[in-house]
């Protein structure tokens, strides 16, 4: 179903209740559904508008300087794992770059790329997910669930009740749980 999108941005708006991709250009997706339910949206090429205000949602952003908005639930991820480059994501300051830059709100899940990615949580808990490379992910505040993937990464749980996911090769500090 196609409505329309802000008046000020000119910008049409796509609801839909399954998994949605963006189109070519700047687009408005704003994803509807029942309370309970999981949604992956995906922007495209250009500067979109991804927002999930019911569902637990894989943000997956596109090129260009996309806005991700989450529920109020602390359950949303955005994810780099299509990125062809590293990434710096920055839950605390609402931050995204490496793909394009990115702003995000109400988001506490991150997974990086198969690069060397920076991941950073905030005071909440949060999952950060680093994939390929050697990368660096930093829970801040908050109980968190940090795992590096393949290669040698840092694992830091900073306070709170921590599990940290540590490989062979990894390094782990503040880690209250882990393997």
């Amino acid at each position: 179903m196609m409505l329309p999108g802000s008046e000020s941005s000119g910008v049409p708006a796509i609801v839909l209740t399954r998994a949605v991709d963006g189109l070519l250009g700047g687009d408005v997706v704003i994803v509807a559904g029942t309370a309970g339910s999981s949604i992956y949206v995906a922007g495209g090429v250009g500067d979109d508008v991804l927002r999930a205000p019911v569902l637990k949602a894989l943000f997956v952003p596109g090129p260009g300087r996309d806005r991700v908005v989450g529920n109020s639930m602390p359950n949303d991820e955005v994810s780099y794992r299509t990125s062809g480059y590293a990434v710096l994501v920055d839950l605390a300051k609402g931050v995204a770059r490496g793909q394009g830059r990115d702003t995000l709100k109400r988001v506490n899940w991150a997974t990086g790329s198969r690069f060397g990615d920076t991941l950073l949580g905030d005071d909440g808990p949060n999952g950060l997910i680093g994939l390929g490379g050697g990368d660096t992910l930093k829970g801040r505040g908050g109980d968190d669930f940090l795992t590096g993937g393949a290669d040698a990464d840092l694992l830091n749980g900073g306070p709170g009740d921590d599990y940290c996911d540590v490989g062979e090769l990894d390094q782990s500090r503040l880690c209250e749980h882990g393997a």
